[in-house]
C-alpha cells in the first residue's frame, strides 16, 4: 500500500492557498510577540549550573579552539566528565554548545561598552556565577536572551504549519501564540536550556513533512525538502543526545509522507536518511574528540532506569509538581483534536504524538523523570509546541457550550501556568525545599500539591524580579534601557501586526 493515499486536506487547492495567504505580517508579528515578551521577562541571569557549564564550552571554543568545559567552582564534577586526554568536558550535546556561540559574541561586544558594575543582575538569591567579573555577567545576560528568539522562530514555524494544514488566519495565530507563550518551553527559554531548540527543530521537521506529503500526493517529493526534514530531526538529537529516541517517530512520519522506498521515492529517502546520518556523524566526531570513542556521549554512566515505570508514567502526566496536564492542559485538547490532525496530515500527526509518546516512554523509568531542579515537565517539553495545532483544531470544532468552556479553560490555564513560572526563581524555590525537606525534597517536588508551583508560588516570599521592574531605578545601565525599550516597542508592533493579520480576508476557503 502506498502511504501517500488519503492525505486529507493537504492536497486541496484551498489549503495550499491558505498556506500562502498568511503573509509576512502574521509571521513577523508572531516572531516579535514571542521574542519580545521573552526579553521583557528576563532576569538577565543564567540561573542553573548546567547552563553555566555548557556556556563555558562555547566561550572556550571561541577563545581557545577547544571543547573543554570550565567546571563550576565548588562543584567541579557537576555535568562534566574527564576526556581521553585528561581534560574536562561537558556532557551536553554539540548543538547545545553551538547555541551559546551567538550570545557569547554579542555579550563580548556589549561588555566593551558596559558602564560600571554588574550589580543590576543581582536578582535571584541563588546563582552559580559571580557578578564580580563584569564581562562574564554581561555575557550571561545575552545568553539568557537567545532562546527567546528561538521561541520566536518556533512560533513562526507553527504558524506556517497551521496555515498549511488549512487553519484560518485567526486559528493559526492562536496555535502559534499558544506554542510560543503557553507551552512549558516558554519558561525554559528564559535560560540557556536545550529544550526550546529541540522543540523548534521538531516543528520545522513537521513543516517539511507536511510539505513533502503535499508534494508526494502530486507525485513529486522534493529531495531538498526531504533533506530538510532529516536535518531538522537530526538537529533535535544534536541539541540533546537522548532525543535520538525521536528518530523512529520521524521515520514513521516520513514513511506516511512519501510512501515506502521505491524507484520513485528512493531519492527522497536517501536525502532524508543522509541528512540524519550527517547529524549523527557530527555527534560521533564530537564524542571522539572529547572521549576518544564515537559511541561515548558522556552519559554512559547516567542510564539509571530504576524508577517505577508506573510512577514515572503517571507522574510525567499528572503529578502536581511536574505533570504535563497540570502545566499544559492544552495537551488534553490536543488529544481531542488528534483525529482532525490525522485527517489533515498523517505524517504531522505521527510526528506530533509519536514524539510525545517516545519521550514519555523513555523517561518513565528513568530515576530523574521529574527533570531535576526545574519548572514543569522539562523532559516532555520539546513535543509540546506541536500539540498546539490539534488543540486549536479541537477548540474550533467544539459544538456544545461545555466543550467550548472546557477548551477555553485549557488554553487559559496553560497561559497562566506558563507565566506563573516567572513569578519565582525556581532555583531559589528548589533550594528552599532542599533546606526544608532534605532527602525528601524530590518527592515533595513531585507529589506535594501544597508545595507545587500552582499553590506555593503565590505566597513564596522570595519573588523572582525581572529587569523590567527595575528599569526606573537610579543607575540602571543605559544598554539595558535600550534593550528593554526595543523589546517593548517590538511587542506593541507585534500586537498591531497580528491584529491586522487576523482581520485580513482569507484568500482561500480554509476548512
Amino acid at each position: 500500500m502506498d502511504c501517500r493515499d488519503n492525505v486529507g486536506t493537504l492536497d486541496r487547492p484551498e489549503s495550499a492557498s491558505a498556506a500562502r495567504s498568511g503573509g509576512t505580517k502574521g509571521r513577523f508579528g508572531v516572531f516579535l510577540l514571542v521574542a519580545a515578551l521573552g526579553v521583557l521577562l528576563t532576569s538577565g541571569n543564567l540561573r542553573v549550573g548546567d547552563s553555566s557549564v555548557v556556556y563555558s564550552v562555547a566561550g572556550n571554543l571561541l577563545q581557545k579552539g577547544t571543547f573543554e568545559a570550565t567546571p563550576l567552582a565548588g562543584h567541579e564534577e557537576f555535568v562534566v566528565l574527564a576526556g581521553a586526554d585528561g581534560k574536562v568536558y561537558c556532557r551536553f550535546g554539540l548543538g547545545h554548545v553551538l547555541l551559546g556561540v551567538p550570545p557569547w559574541l554579542a555579550g563580548s561586544a556589549l561588555a566593551a561598552v558596559w558602564p560600571g558594575s554588574a550589580a543590576v543582575f543581582d536578582l535571584p538569591q541563588i546563582r552559580f556565577t559571580t557578578l564580580d567579573d563584569v564581562p562574564a555577567a554581561v555575557r550571561d545576560f545575552t545568553a539568557s536572551l537567545v532562546n527567546s528568539f528561538v521561541m520566536g522562530l518556533l512560533a513562526v514555524g507553527v504558524l506556517g504549519l497551521a496555515r498549511r494544514l488549512g487553519l484560518s488566519h485567526r486559528a493559526a495565530v492562536a496555535a502559534a501564540v499558544t506554542a510560543g507563550i503557553a507551552s512549558p518551553l516558554f519558561f525554559l527559554a528564559s535560560d540557556l536550556t536545550s529544550e526550546p531548540a529541540s522543540g523548534a527543530a521538531l516543528v520545522f521537521a513537521a513543516v517539511a513533512l507536511a510539505r513533502l506529503e503535499s508534494q508526494a500526493a502530486r507525485g513529486r517529493a522534493s529531495t531538498t525538502t526531504a533533506a530538510l526534514a532529516g536535518a531538522a530531526l537530526g538537529a533535535a538529537v544534536l541539541f540533546k543526545f537522548a532525543h535520538g529516541v525521536l528518530l523512529p517517530a520521524g521515520a514513521l512520519a516520513f514513511l506516511l509522507a512519501v510512501g515506502w522506498p521505491s524507484r520513485r521515492t528512493l531519492a527522497a529517502w536517501a536525502a532524508f536518511l543522509g541528512a540524519i546520518g550527517a547529524c549523527l556523524a557530527a555527534i560521533a566526531a564530537y564524542n571522539a574528540v572529547r572521549f576518544g570513542s564515537p559511541l561515548e556521549t558522556g552519559y554512559t554512566d547516567a542510564g539509571d532506569f530504576t524508577a517505577s515505570i508506573l510512577e514515572g508514567a503517571f507522574g510525567q502526566l499528572a503529578s502536581p509538581g511536574r505533570g504535563l496536564l497540570v502545566f499544559f492542559p492544552v495537551a488534553l485538547a490536543a488529544l481531542v483534536g488528534a483525529p482532525a490532525l490525522w485527517r489533515a496530515s498523517r505524517s504531522v500527526a505521527a510526528l506530533t504524538f509519536g514524539a510525545l509518546l517516545s519521550l514519555w516512554a523513555l523517561y518513565s523509568q528513568w530515576h530523574g523523570w521529574d527533570g531535576g531542579w526545574t519548572y514543569g515537565p522539562r523532559l516532555l517539553s520539546p513535543a509540546t509546541a506541536l500539540l498546539a495545532i490539534p488543540a486549536v483544531m479541537a477548540a474550533r470544532t467544539a459544538g456544545s457550550l461545555p466543550g467550548r468552556v472546557a477548551a477555553a479553560a485549557a488554553f487559559a490555564l496553560s497561559f497562566g501556568m506558563s507565566l506563573l513560572g516567572f513569578a519565582v526563581d525556581y532555583e531559589d524555590y528548589c533550594f528552599y525545599l532542599w533546606r526544608t525537606h532534605g532527602e525528601r525534597m524530590l518527592d515533595v517536588i513531585r507529589w506535594s500539591f501544597a508545595d507545587a508551583p500552582i499553590a506555593a508560588y503565590w505566597t513564596f516570599p522570595l519573588r523572582r524580579q525581572t529587569l523590567l521592574e527595575h528599569a526606573l531605578d537610579p543607575g540602571f545601565p543605559w544598554p539595558l534601557h535600550v534593550v528593554l525599550a526595543v523589546a517593548l516597542t517590538a511587542f506593541v508592533v507585534a500586537v498591531v501586526l497580528l491584529t491586522r493579520a487576523i482581520r485580513a480576508p482569507e484568500k482561500g476557503s480554509a476548512p
